[in-house]
């Protein structure tokens, strides 16, 4: 199985999973894993990476691409959630301190297991998880 680690560098998670500079790619058999790449995050500096604000504003929303939760595209009507989830669909677990509801729930749905954790060195994180001793924090779904 692969997993990707959501880090700041190689030796810190990060706590924001939408403006994480790279995601440390790891492939587990049973307690070992074996560190396969890093994968920039290719939205990191992008504005307007997951839509949240309120609408009390009254604006139109044909302009922002993907939709809710999607944030700005790719050109091809794709929000930038969906080139991420691309970027990760070979890994079945996403691991980081940090991710707002929308992506956290579209993980879901795709059958991706997320675990959101207050560990803050990968080291720990991945020994934790290889030891099924990794738990998440659910109140590190949030928007900050």
């Amino acid at each position: 199985m692969r997993i990707a680690l959501v880090a700041t560098d190689r030796e810190k998670l990060s706590s924001h999973f939408g403006e994480a500079p790279m995601f440390l790619i790891y492939e587990v058999e049973g307690a070992d894993a074996r560190f396969l790449e890093v994968r920039e995050n290719p939205v990191k500096d992008q504005p307007g990476y997951f839509h949240h604000h309120d609408h009390e504003g009254g604006h139109a929303h044909g302009g922002h691409g993907g939709g809710h939760g999607m944030g700005r595209g790719d050109g091809q009507g794709r929000g930038k959630w969906h080139l991420l989830a691309d970027l990760l669909n070979d890994c079945e677990v996403i691991i980081g301190r940090g991710m707002g509801p929308a992506a956290y729930q579209n993980f879901q749905s795709i059958g991706k297991k997320v675990i959101l954790t207050k560990d803050i060195k990968v080291e720990d994180a991945l020994r934790k998880f290889l030891a099924g001793e990794l738990e998440h924090d659910e109140r590190r779904v949030k928007w900050d």
